[in-house]
């Protein structure tokens, strides 16, 4: 029995999946001045013309990002200063 192929919507979903966690891991690891589009595709190991086929901006990627955790329920921070440090 053939496995039944996903349609376009499902694919398009899982690349704009792919493409928000990688905005999220390079959130989390370089914070918000070392996500760059270069970065998020290579982690995401995307196109380079795939982000910004299912994405307007930088800025639309990360407010999707932040949307996916706010729909997860994550509660905690997102710390968009990894790499700086404050001293007061």
């Amino acid at each position: 029995m053939k496995a039944q192929r996903r349609t376009q919507e499902q694919r398009s979903d899982a690349m704009r999946g792919r493409i928000i966690q990688a905005v999220l891991t390079c959130l989390e690891k370089d914070g918000y001045a070392g996500t760059t589009v270069s970065r998020i595709i290579e982690v995401a190991g995307v196109s380079r013309g795939a982000p910004l086929h299912h994405f307007a901006s930088k800025a639309a990627m990360i407010a999707a990002a932040g949307l996916r955790r706010f729909h997860a329920g994550v509660t905690a921070p997102l710390d968009l200063n990894a790499k700086a440090s404050l001293s007061i």
